[in-house]
């Protein structure tokens, strides 16, 4: 996980000395709950979008400035976006994070010429939660079994990012283009 500071000009913003590592997470194989691991981060973002921080010599601003944080939008390839925003794998039934479009619509390209259904923010949050009470209350093993039937869009995990108090995960989870266009992922996920 890199972060990367937007306020900077787009010449500045990938630079070593601009970019923040915060974490490396397994491989796309490894069934690792990720909550643990961006718990810190979460923690940080939290700290920074309440109450700040004040920051000495920052250029033409004599005083201290305040400096708030956010994370925007998390931009991976499918599979760390599942596993990071709580959404189910790309192959369920309901494999959209967007819309509630279903594995038997993809045959039917005619299914495509009406808008899809889109997925609600405030469901989404509502059954993230029912799965995190699952864990809490009897463990991770039975509330993966409460999502083993690939039916409904509501198969959602908890995400940490949950926490956050802007955070959208329908809206903030972008696939990048380079894992998705330019290596062909796209195709590979719609086969």
């Amino acid at each position: 996980i890199v972060m990367a500071c937007l306020n900077l000009p787009p010449y500045e913003r990938y630079r070593d000395e601009n970019i923040y590592l915060v974490a490396l997470l397994p491989g796309k194989h490894q069934q690792v709950d990720c909550n643990p691991l961006l718990k810190p981060l979460v923690e940080d973002l939290l700290r920074y979008w309440e109450t700040g921080a004040y920051f000495t010599g920052v250029p033409n601003f004599p005083e201290p400035r305040l400096i708030r944080c956010a994370l925007v939008q998390l931009i991976c390839d499918l599979p760390a976006a599942r596993k990071i925003a709580g959404f189910i794998g790309h192959s369920a039934t309901y494999f959209c994070s967007i819309c509630q479009t279903s594995t038997g619509q993809i045959e039917d390209l005619e299914s495509f010429n009406e808008p899809q259904k889109q997925r609600e923010s405030r469901n989404h949050m509502k059954h993230a939660l029912e799965y995190k009470r699952w864990v809490d209350e009897y463990g991770m093993e039975v509330a993966e079994k409460k999502l083993q039937p690939k039916g409904g869009p509501q198969h959602v995990r908890w995400s940490i990012l949950n926490d956050l108090p802007y955070w959208d995960p329908i809206r903030c989870t972008i696939l990048d283009v380079m894992h998705m266009i330019l290596l062909g992922l796209c195709k590979f996920h719609w086969q």
